[in-house]
């Protein structure tokens, strides 16, 4: 059985009228006959009973009827749902992301648009650490990711698109004597306390402090997310170092300061594989790419 055979029987049970049918379906009438005797054949029972002054169902067919609409329209939405797919508009794309890019408003401006223009598109979001994205993306856990990847050396196979940069921030708590600095001298930080954001191939949290200040830090505490680490800088345990976009949407009791003779700036990048064809990530790397920086000014 072919879908035309149940798009035939469904229009010559609509008309009634064989001639009615084939014009509607723009085949000659002996073809729609044979089409439908052929369905009969198949079924092993007659669907229509046919006279000189009517045709009409048999039980048979009306059985059939409301069974051969639901398969006809299931066919439409699978077509539609291809095209969709092929187009863009529908799909399902993996996000990850980590806290700086989410206080940044990337990702929030490209998830406007995203849903607005492509509503079909299916969204799931996982916070990563940004020394875990080159691996989530590699082993296809998430699709695209837009994090921090200052500490991060660019790997095969991946694709990198830095966003935008922002200015690297030395958080402490409100009664630090620092915070009578309106900016922190670089060689003051040195032998502070600091809270380590730790996470995959970074245990110790200290591989941004490292970078970022050349030397082997005090870790004194570790957490698995920015935000946490700033709380811990609110309890007075010690200092860290953030981005400028993760400083302005803080609300705790933190202090952040510029640091004096520090270039190094914390970057948001676009990350995704090099191979990606799939055309709704396609569209919302598009999307990110085309958005304008925002506001990172020192």
């Amino acid at each position: 059985m072919e879908l035309r055979h149940l798009r035939y029987f469904v229009t010559l049970a609509e008309e009634l009228h064989f001639a009615r049918a084939a014009e509607r379906l723009h085949i000659v009438q002996p073809a729609l006959s044979m089409q439908i005797k052929s369905l009969e054949t198949e079924f092993g029972t007659p669907l229509f009973e046919r006279s000189r002054r009517c045709v009409r169902l048999t039980p048979a067919g009306e059985a059939l009827l409301p069974e051969a609409r639901r398969c006809l329209q299931q066919a439409r939405q699978a077509q539609q749902a291809v095209a969709n797919t092929v187009a863009g508009a529908a799909g399902h794309i993996r996000i990850g992301y980590s806290a700086s890019a989410l206080y940044s408003g990337l990702l929030r401006d490209c998830l406007t648009i995203v849903m607005a223009e492509r509503p079909g598109i299916r969204l799931s979001f996982n916070e990563i650490h940004p020394r875990s994205l080159r691996d989530a993306l590699t082993e296809r856990q998430v699709d695209v990711v837009l994090s921090t990847t200052l500490s991060l050396p660019d790997a095969p196979g991946v694709m990198r698109h830095t966003l935008c940069e922002f200015p690297i921030r030395a958080a402490l708590p409100s009664r630090h004597p620092l915070t009578a600095h309106d900016t922190i001298p670089f060689a003051r930080l040195i032998d502070q306390t600091m809270i380590g954001y730790a996470g995959p191939h970074d245990a110790a949290g200290a591989m941004l402090y490292r970078r970022v200040l050349g030397v082997e830090p005090h870790i004194a505490y570790r957490a698995d997310n920015p935000v946490t680490v700033l709380g811990l800088v609110e309890t007075g345990v010690g200092l860290a170092l953030v981005s400028a976009a993760l400083a302005a949407r803080f609300r705790g009791d933190v202090v952040f300061r510029p640091i004096a003779g520090l270039n190094a700036r914390m970057d948001i990048s676009l990350t995704h594989r090099c191979e990606e064809a799939d055309p709704a990530v396609r569209f919302f790397i598009d999307t990110a790419l085309a958005l304008p920086p925002p506001n990172a000014t020192d």
